[in-house]
């Protein structure tokens, strides 16, 4: 007896013409939670990894947290009563991240959704977002049952040639020493500055910075010796906020001192000065890039990253 064949490099999750293989059988394959015979399932003309568009909206209960984040009872309450109120969103505010098709891998990398439900094989092939800012806007839409919510891409955590209809500016990065200790990196824009980060090289830096901070010991334990990398200030205009400018700006910045054999940073962020930009947001920013956090001092925390 003759057994149909089907096409054998067709697994889970691969993109055909009908959509993402989301389960299979000997026969049939299921795509957008419906089963296809295998005769009428073909390759796709579209590469897998095509470009996504950046929707505008997305159902809130397909809303993947890219972090843990401290939910805040109190803002979250308030933000329900402002979902409920207007029913849809109108003009509050969009949360931040970025699109994903759901895979087989991200099943294993996230789990969950924000709305505390598993990501199971049914869900491979439905378009998602990662929430990178407005954990409590997407909560809070969940619990008023509103249809969607408003997104806008973070740059900051995605390359801009992953989205379709984003045309990327040619910037350009210099590098200006004002002497050997201090390194200033600027982003321009059509001759244009538009953002920069400072960097300070300390010799002496527990008695030049962190004297009235910590005692020795406490500091010894920080690091390894007296030499660190400060990074003193990272500006970006606001028309190139969320643009990725800020983040090419950091890992410019700790290539070059990496290069010349720093291996410990530090710096202070603050968020005193930064339109619409929180102390928590400012926090993951720069834990994106190794990071971690030292000491709060009310309005504002130190971090340190240090490599072996």
């Amino acid at each position: 007896m003759k057994y149909l064949k089907t096409f054998e490099n067709f697994e889970i999750g691969d993109n055909t013409n009908i959509g993402i293989i989301q389960d299979k059988t000997y026969t049939q394959y299921q795509i957008n939670n419906n089963w296809y015979h295998h005769t009428i399932v073909k390759p796709s003309d579209k590469k897998q990894n095509e470009p996504l568009r950046n929707r505008g909206r997305i159902n809130p209960n397909l809303v993947i947290p890219a972090f843990s984040n401290h939910i805040y009872p109190e803002k979250l309450e308030k933000y329900i009563d402002v979902f409920k109120a207007e029913l849809l969103e109108n003009d509050f505010p969009p949360i931040k991240g970025y699109p994903i098709i759901l895979t087989t891998h991200d099943i294993e990398r996230f789990e969950t959704f924000l709305n505390g439900n598993d990501i199971s094989t049914s869900d491979i092939g439905k378009y998602a977002w990662i929430v990178t800012d407005g954990f409590h806007r997407t909560l809070a839409a969940i619990e008023a049952d509103i249809p969607y919510i408003l997104t806008e891409v973070d740059y900051s955590y995605v390359d801009e040639s992953d989205f379709l209809n984003e045309s990327k500016s040619e910037i350009k990065y210099k590098k200006d020493i004002s002497d050997e200790d201090n390194i200033e990196i600027i982003a321009y824009h059509n001759n244009k500055k538009i953002g920069s980060v400072s960097l300070e090289i300390l010799y002496d830096s527990y008695g030049y910075e962190f004297d009235d901070v910590f005692d020795e010991d406490e500091f010894n334990e920080l690091f390894s010796d007296d030499s660190i990398v400060k990074i003193s200030h990272i500006v970006v205009d606001n028309e190139y906020k969320n643009s990725g400018v800020g983040s090419e700006l950091m890992k410019r910045a700790m290539k070059l001192m990496k290069k010349e054999g720093y291996t410990q940073f530090y710096l202070n962020a603050c968020p005193m000065g930064r339109d619409g930009l929180c102390l928590d947001d400012l926090v993951n920013f720069y834990k994106k890039f190794g990071f971690e956090e030292i000491l709060h001092q009310g309005g504002n925390v130190l971090m340190k990253c240090c490599e072996n």
